[in-house]
């Protein structure tokens, strides 16, 4: 088996350097047999080409799944919609706070930095400067 794989990717590398070399095996020889052998081989770009625009899904492939998940929801007996929104709620509940204080956190982190950043190129030279006027000045007793 394992050398069969080999065989196949030996006269597929033949095949390719025939191609981009220009030259082309004399008739009969062990070369052009294998190379007659190796046309069938698909290359790798119409394999891709083929499976690529099946792929793609298309926006009314995506409006038929919306459609579907609508009838499916609506088909449901009303005790299943129940656990459907019981259990739409109990995560809502557990696992929506932790997201939203985790974004919370990162934005509070980020306004702090900026906050620092800001007081140090702005107001720190002001305050120094209040300080070296007003000991420049001694202030006037009464």
């Amino acid at each position: 088996m394992a050398d069969d794989i080999l065989d196949k990717a030996d006269s597929l590398m033949r095949r390719h350097r025939a191609f981009v070399a220009g030259d082309s095996p004399a008739p009969g020889t062990a070369r052009a047999a294998a190379l007659s052998e190796a046309e069938d081989l698909p290359v790798l770009t119409e394999v891709v080409g083929d499976t690529e625009s099946s792929t793609a899904p298309t926006p009314s492939a995506v409006t038929d799944i919306d459609a579907l998940l609508r009838d499916r929801i609506s088909a449901l007996q009303p005790h299943q919609r129940e656990l459907l929104r019981r259990e739409l709620a109990t995560w809502l509940d557990e696992q929506l706070p932790q997201l939203v204080m985790r974004v919370l956190d990162g934005v509070t982190d980020q306004l702090v930095a900026q906050i620092n950043t800001q007081a140090r190129v702005s107001l720190l030279p002001k305050l120094q400067a209040v300080l070296e006027y007003s000991e420049a000045e001694p202030p006037t007793g009464s």
